[in-house]
């Protein structure tokens, strides 16, 4: 969640920006979030690795891990 004041502060843990995205930790979910602060995708993952070449690898809650775009498509 993103609490708007002078400047955006950021509820849960956020990692450093690669490609334009970062990661993005709430309530135990994982999923990227954008330079503006708010979500890439509406997916929510058990974890996430950072974007590189346009893509990310993500790990679905089954434990399977997927291969994502930018727009949190699978590939």
């Amino acid at each position: 969640m993103i609490e708007q004041t002078s400047r955006q502060q950021f509820v849960g843990a956020v990692g450093v920006f690669y490609e334009g995205k970062a990661v993005f930790e709430e309530d135990g979910e994982w999923y990227h979030i954008s330079s503006d602060g708010k979500p890439a995708y509406p997916q929510r993952y058990k974890m996430t690795e950072y974007y590189q070449n346009g893509f990310a690898w993500v790990q679905k809650h089954d434990g399977t891990w997927v291969k994502i775009n930018k727009k949190g498509q699978e590939i």
